[in-house]
């Protein structure tokens, strides 16, 4: 498992033959989660035809997006940019499920973790050279902290990224997404916290994301948020209520329209993300049960 290292900027500024210009871009690392144990249980030519078949797939993959530019390969690790996030969380959708085909396949055991994020960096552009482009910029270093916090099969992004691609994949056939938020996470070298969620196809298994060195989830301390979001389609838990609509959100957290899946009857939800709001709106409901039963 390859540690993603983000390009540094060139030291001399005497170089005419590159230009530098600043671009906002969505970012998307992966990087083989189990690849070391894979080279000891295959040896050397086994896993490397396996490492060979897994970076064939993510550029077949790749090269169904005309925005999608790989930038940075190191090991099992890729660095991609595309033009939006929607492009981005699609290609990863696709690519997870190939690459689970192929550990299946060959019995390897071994699954990419993907992290997301958009931020504006710099850009290093030289024609002459084989590698046309370089990228430089602390939103490298921030998608590579979310990588960091994803497990094998998982993919991650930031905020953003997140509320920008839900409602433009909504309708296409990727399966059934559900979209999740895993709150305010604190990663290294970074200021200001980053909310971390996710998106899986239903059926798949992951966990929630646990604070490691680089990266660690507030605590209540810090304005917790629940771990559990809403997301359209999506189940609440331990009901058999689907959110079907998003009504409005507010300092409290969402208003949601769910149906319930065998009833087909309708209901408002509200929920709330910050722990010390909890208790207002215990009290708002308590006030609504009173004025029902009057």
């Amino acid at each position: 498992m390859a540690e993603p290292v983000s390009p540094q900027p060139p030291t001399s500024s005497g170089d005419s033959d590159r230009r530098q210009r600043s671009g906002l871009v969505t970012l998307l690392f992966t990087d083989m989660v189990g690849s070391t144990a894979l080279k000891q249980r295959l040896g050397d030519r086994a896993s490397s035809a396996f490492f060979n078949q897994h970076h064939q797939i993510v550029r077949e993959t790749l090269a169904q997006f005309a925005s999608g530019q790989e930038i940075e390969t190191a090991g099992d690790s890729f660095l991609i940019t595309f033009g939006t996030p929607s492009d981005a969380v699609k290609f990863a959708v696709m690519l997870q499920s190939c690459l689970r085909n192929l550990s299946v396949e060959k019995n390897a055991g071994a699954l990419d973790r993907i992290g997301i994020h958009v931020g504006e960096v710099v850009i290093g552009e030289d024609q002459t050279t084989a590698k046309p482009r370089d990228l430089y910029g602390i939103p490298i270093d921030v998608c590579a902290r979310i990588m960091g916090l994803a497990a094998g099969g998982q993919i991650l992004m930031s905020r953003f990224a997140f509320d920008t691609a839900r409602p433009m994949l909504r309708g296409e056939e990727l399966g059934d997404l559900q979209w999740l938020n895993h709150g305010p996470y604190q990663l290294k070298g970074i200021d200001e916290p980053i909310e971390v969620c996710e998106v899986r196809v239903a059926g798949n298994t992951t966990s929630p994301p646990t604070s490691n060195d680089k990266a660690s989830r507030l605590s209540a301390d810090g304005d917790l948020v629940l771990g559990w979001r809403p997301a359209l389609k999506q189940l609440i838990p331990a009901t058999r209520w689907k959110l079907s609509e998003k009504l409005g959100e507010g300092g409290f957290g969402e208003v949601w329209l769910g149906q319930h899946e065998v009833l087909k009857e309708k209901r408002v939800f509200k929920f709330c993300f910050h722990a010390e709001r909890v208790r207002s709106l215990k009290r708002e409901l308590t006030l609504f049960r009173i004025l029902k039963e009057k």
